[in-house]
């Protein structure tokens, strides 16, 4: 066997290497062990199985290729598809335009590995209720009302403001309809940017990064330098801050509410309480309940 095929687990054939997806799953060597017509042979398979439901033949064909099932991914891949099926000679098959999006999540996130136990949702959760529609889906009405009716490169244009909306709105929960619509009009101004862009129109570039700028000021995430690792508390404590500061009359009365949150000063206070002992002969000491009888 040459270095530059190898055989699919799947079919048994030795292909040359552009015949299987790139991955940077920690079991592979580079690539996909099943090559790309075999994934798409089981994707075909599996959509029959769960009656014409994409989203659950994406994510059984996923646990078979070693990548995660992401749910953003997932919405950008859905809304896109939406669009594309309005076309009259649209063969887009929904497998291949998820690892499409997902290569370009990898990219922008600088994800270095991954595997299918990253995926963040679950398969039952992509079997809509008989006479409900999945969540995952949005159809072209849904995306007028939120977006606008785009009629120019209509389908790029939901695609990107529906994963531009998942990203700049991760971790994020029960925002305000005020917040909700000024990370919109962020993803509108991001997407007049790429075709400026696109366009090499300097002058346009130049004024939609000014109103990008002040949309993130507005929503205080123009601090390029602070460190995005956070956790769910911070970003709960940062998310009800902006409402305190942007909701008026301020939902918090309890000034004193969220001065401690994590816990952090209290914790300082005991560590340090014995060396304020030590150097300034104080007498400080815990609360202790006194045990009954002693």
């Amino acid at each position: 066997m040459a270095y530059d095929t190898r055989v699919c687990t799947s079919c048994g054939k030795e292909k040359p290497l552009n015949n299987y997806y790139s991955s940077k799953n920690t079991h592979h060597t580079l690539y996909t062990p099943i090559c790309k017509d075999c994934v798409l042979r089981n994707y075909k398979d599996y959509l029959k199985t769960f009656d014409g439901n994409e989203a659950a033949a994406v994510w059984t064909t996923l646990s078979e290729i070693g990548f995660p099932f992401i749910n953003e991914v997932w919405v950008a891949t859905a809304s896109f598809l939406e669009v594309e099926k309005a076309k009259p000679k649209s063969n887009k098959l929904a497998i291949v335009a998820y690892l499409e999006f997902f290569r370009d999540y990898v990219d922008k996130a600088k994800i270095e590995s991954y595997g299918f136990w990253q995926s963040d949702t679950m398969l039952d959760e992509l079997k809509p209720s008989e006479g409900k529609k999945s969540e995952f889906y949005k159809d072209k009405t849904d995306l007028i009302v939120d977006w606008g009716n785009y009629k120019e490169d209509a389908d790029e244009a939901y695609a990107f403001l529906e994963y531009t909306f998942s990203e700049y709105t991760k971790g994020l929960e029960d925002m305000p309809p005020a917040q909700v619509n000024r990370y919109r009009d962020l993803c509108r101004a991001e997407w007049r940017k790429r075709k400026a862009e696109e366009e090499g129109n300097s002058k346009a570039i130049k004024d939609i990064q000014a109103e990008i700028l002040k949309l993130m000021e507005i929503l205080k995430i123009n601090n390029f330098q602070e460190d995005n690792s956070k956790d769910e508390i911070h970003k709960f404590i940062e998310h009800k801050c902006w409402e305190i500061e942007n909701t008026r009359p301020a939902e918090c009365e309890d000034l004193e509410k969220y001065r401690d949150y994590c816990g952090s000063h209290s914790l300082l206070d005991t560590l340090m309480r014995p060396f304020r002992n030590l150097l300034a002969g104080t007498r400080e000491y815990p609360n202790i309940t006194k045990t009954k009888g002693k």
